[in-house]
């Protein structure tokens, strides 16, 4: 697959990133933060769009300094839509990915035209973290489960700013008129629960469980990432191809 470099100049710093294809845009956010961009992963799931993903801020080539804030990286992805001269795209998010997603879209509703979450942690209560770690910690060994907790415990903190900010965008996605599907694997840590009650928050919204599939559907089952594309294509169907 030939893929099209491209960096975008902020003002917080450079963030680069990759295009290939043609058709309707669609931007990729990948899971983390703080990962290295995975999104080639998806492979022939986008044939058919102009995909294009980016290194978000934090690991070179993008900016390695910050600020670390939702509302940077909600800027970072709209310095990608305007540098590449896009002026509504399908936004799919994995992951972390996913949460940043719901945020573009509730920021800059008039930018993403549909969303794709894919196995994303959700935005009622807690956001599915407590769950999502005790189903981690039955999944590990036992030798591993005393460690998996110390870095749990130095990672955690007061999360009051959190469940605020969690409570805002629970509020706001009732008012967000964007068609989005919700694709969680029915086997992963994540809550399936919390795909749910979030999709259920937003007026035009569905839940497609994937069988067998854990964090990375589309590796159990090839072409649920495709598939869910088509159907957001089809409830959207004024998206033109943006150059």
């Amino acid at each position: 697959m030939t893929e099209t470099p491209f960096v975008v100049d902020t003002d917080a710093g450079p963030i680069a990133g990759h295009e290939n294809g043609a058709g309707a845009p669609l931007l990729l956010l990948h899971g983390g933060p703080a990962m290295t961009d995975y999104m080639e992963l998806l492979g022939a799931e986008v044939t058919g769009w102009r995909a294009i993903r980016y290194q978000q801020r934090c690991l070179s080539p993008s900016a390695t300094d910050g600020p670390f804030t939702v509302g940077q990286h909600v800027a970072d992805a709209v310095a990608v839509l305007d540098a590449l001269g896009v002026d509504r795209a399908i936004v799919a998010g994995h992951s972390w990915g996913g949460h940043l997603a719901l945020q573009l879209a509730v920021a800059h509703p008039g930018r993403v035209a549909g969303l794709l979450i894919i196995d994303s942690l959700g935005a009622v209560g807690d956001g599915g973290v407590a769950e999502m770690g005790q189903e981690l910690i039955a999944r590990l060994l036992p030798d591993a489960v005393p460690r998996f907790q110390q870095v749990a415990e130095r990672m955690s903190g007061p999360d009051g700013c959190d469940a605020d900010a969690l409570e805002s965008l629970a509020r706001a996605l009732r008012d967000l008129r964007v068609p989005a599907i919700f694709l969680p694997g029915a086997q992963s840590p994540m809550p399936v629960s919390q795909g749910e009650q979030t999709a259920a928050l937003l007026p035009a919204s569905e839940v497609v469980i994937v069988p067998a599939a854990g964090h990375l559907p589309w590796h159990e089952q090839p072409g649920c990432v495709a598939d869910a594309l088509s159907r957001i294509r089809n409830m959207t169907g004024d998206l033109e191809p943006a150059g």
